[in-house]
C-alpha cells in the first residue's frame, strides 16, 4: 500500500478538482472514493516531539501504485 501525505492547505487545493472531475459524491463516500480513484483518505494527528505541538495531516491511502502514479500526475 502507497500512502502520500498531503497538509491540510494542499488536500484544500485538491478536493474541489477530484468533485469538478468526479462530482461531490465521491469525496464524501469512502467506498467510491476508493472504487473511482484507488484510495481512501486518512484524517491524521500525531505528536511532533520537537515542538510539542499536533500535527494534523491528511493521508492517502491508495490500494495500488498504479493508483498513486496517476494521482500524482492529475492532481500534484
Amino acid at each position: 500500500m502507497t500512502t502520500i501525505v498531503l497538509d491540510n492547505r494542499e488536500w484544500n487545493k485538491i478536493r474541489p478538482k477530484i468533485d469538478a472531475d468526479y462530482g461531490k459524491i465521491t469525496t464524501m463516500i469512502s467506498w467510491r472514493l476508493r472504487d473511482t480513484l484507488g484510495f481512501t483518505v486518512r484524517h491524521h494527528r500525531d505528536h511532533n516531539p520537537i515542538n510539542g505541538h499536533w500535527v494534523h495531516d491528511i493521508r492517502l491511502d491508495f490500494v495500488d501504485e498504479d493508483a498513486a502514479t496517476f494521482f500524482r500526475l492529475k492532481y500534484l
